[in-house]
């Protein structure tokens, strides 16, 4: 592109030029003279730019080139280092490997060392093959690739890992299957990430639904497996003393006081029982933690994210063989706009159950 402009901004004064001549002939021996100057002047110029482009292509070409031989080198490197090291090593020893064998490998492109053999090596005596021995385990002290410490180090409580396995470990060596289930009795969870998972959750739902009815029934079904899960939880840290409930009120006020203050650190506001129906009982929250994070737009405003915790009910009660259908339903107050009412609708067996229960 450089010499294209020159050509054209000489060729063009050029022009200019014998334009002006053409207009004043007393000029004509000027003409004759300037004229294969300035073409000249343009060609070398023109010329010139591109000996300068070709060399700066060159230099680019040349710098490109060994670039791509010193990452070949340290590919090649990085091979031999992954493939002497044993398969059960640590990450981090397996990365120690890796890089001191990429030091060692550029060090002796840079400087090569020549070697001399002074005796030939001893024969090899040949015997009856003995028992192939049990594989090495390898663990953080006795790995090759890191230096030997000064002081005796505590060893690890739990095998190293092999490369298949899945499980990830901590810095302590412990999974979260090592955990103790009381430790996390009393231990509290931050609302801004239980907000942020649980708003990618009813993301995750919104994808393949066609209305609110089923984004509530996916949300439901996600808290029954959270229910069922929990119940199962609660039961096993009672121990002995865990009591199951037969009586309709009994389990009732299991799930309004025990399993959500379990849950929100705080009981149900209201237990009610619906005129109406003998069947249906009402638990109600005057401000849900799972609707605090939740921004339901105009187009959506029946969607109630409870239904979440609805789930998570109706699981407890099929736990306890008192099979019900658990539903949200959004119950503003002048107070309270936000409250929500879970319907609990139990199935006629239930009642039938109950019925003999108190006749006997």
């Amino acid at each position: 592109m450089s010499s294209i402009a020159f050509y054209a901004f000489f060729g063009a004064a050029c022009r200019w030029m014998q334009l002006g001549i053409q207009r004043r002939p007393h000029l004509l021996r000027a003409e004759a003279i300037a004229y294969p100057l300035y073409m000249s002047v343009a060609i070398g110029a023109g010329l010139y730019m591109d000996s300068v482009e070709d060399r700066h292509m060159a230099f680019l070409e040349q710098k490109k080139q060994s670039l791509l031989e010193k990452r070949r080198r340290r590919d090649e490197a990085e091979k031999e280092a992954l493939g002497n090291a044993p398969a059960d090593l640590y990450l981090e020893d397996r990365s120690l490997a890796r890089a001191s064998a990429v030091q060692a490998a550029l060090h002796l492109h840079q400087h090569p060392i020549t070697t001399a053999i002074t005796s030939p090596p001893p024969p090899i005596t040949t015997s009856s093959p003995a028992p192939p021995s049990p594989p090495k385990i390898m663990n953080r002290d006795t790995s090759p690739f890191r230096p030997a410490s000064t002081g005796a180090s505590p060893t690890p409580k739990h095998a190293s890992l092999t490369a298949s396995t899945n499980l990830r470990y901590s810095l302590t060596r412990k999974s979260i299957y090592d955990r103790h289930l009381n430790r996390t009795k009393t231990s509290e969870l931050s609302k801004s990430a239980f907000a942020f998972l649980f708003g990618e959750m009813v993301q995750h739902a919104q994808k393949k639904v066609y209305g609110v009815q089923d984004l509530e029934k996916k949300l439901n079904q996600h808290g029954y497996a959270v229910g069922q899960r929990f119940l199962e939880l609660l039961l096993w840290r009672d121990g002995r003393t865990a009591k199951r409930e037969t009586r309709i009120l009994g389990i009732l006020q299991f799930i309004s006081h025990t399993l959500y203050r379990a849950i929100f650190q705080k009981p149900a506001d209201t237990l009610e029982k619906v005129r109406e129906n003998d069947d249906e009982y009402m638990i109600s929250d005057n401000d849900p933690l799972v609707n605090s994070y939740i921004s339901v737009p105009k187009e959506m405003s029946q969607l109630n994210c409870a239904a979440f915790i609805a789930g998570i009910i109706e699981a407890v009660l099929d736990g306890h063989c008192f099979p019900a259908k658990v539903t949200a339903h959004t119950a503003p107050s002048e107070m309270w706009p936000g409250r929500t009412v879970f319907l609990i609708k139990f199935e006629p067996e239930v009642l039938e159950r109950e019925k003999l229960r108190v006749s006997s």
